[in-house]
């Protein structure tokens, strides 16, 4: 999941420690986002009980963070993720349609470089789309 920071504020996102393998294991260190910074998160529990009901929701519902990756693409248009998870990320695509995000399924191409660390995202659907992708 793509958390982006639209504050001029530092962001302490103090439900998400990040708990490296190694000695320090248990021990936990803090995650923060700078102003316009962001980063991408796999979707672990974690993550996702923080977005349905605790740090990040707040932090979205006052407008601080932004989940996800939104743009407006051509026909043709390209949106590509540089995410760095280094494993098969699961993508999902829906586009705006009025007021109501819907699956965009067979309306995109994606690519994953070798490595997993940048997936590309094609509108192959002869019209301009809204669209939210979830790279988790």
């Amino acid at each position: 999941m793509k958390i982006t920071n639209v504050s001029s504020s530092r962001v302490y996102l103090s439900d998400l420690r990040l708990s490296p393998e190694s000695q320090t294991v248990g021990r936990g260190e803090d995650r923060y986002l700078h102003p316009g910074d962001h980063a991408y998160l796999p979707d672990t529990g974690e993550v996702l009980r923080s977005a349905r009901e605790g740090t990040l929701l707040k932090l979205v519902q006052i407008g601080v963070v932004r989940l996800n990756d939104e743009a407006t693409l051509a026909s043709g248009g390209v949106m590509t993720l540089d995410h760095e998870l280094h494993y098969m990320p699961l993508i999902l695509v829906f586009r705006k349609v009025g007021a109501t995000w819907v699956d965009a399924t067979n309306m995109f191409a994606i690519v994953h470089d070798l490595d997993f660390t940048q997936t590309t995202v094609t509108n192959v659907s002869g019209v301009t789309l809204d669209v939210m992708v979830r790279c988790g």
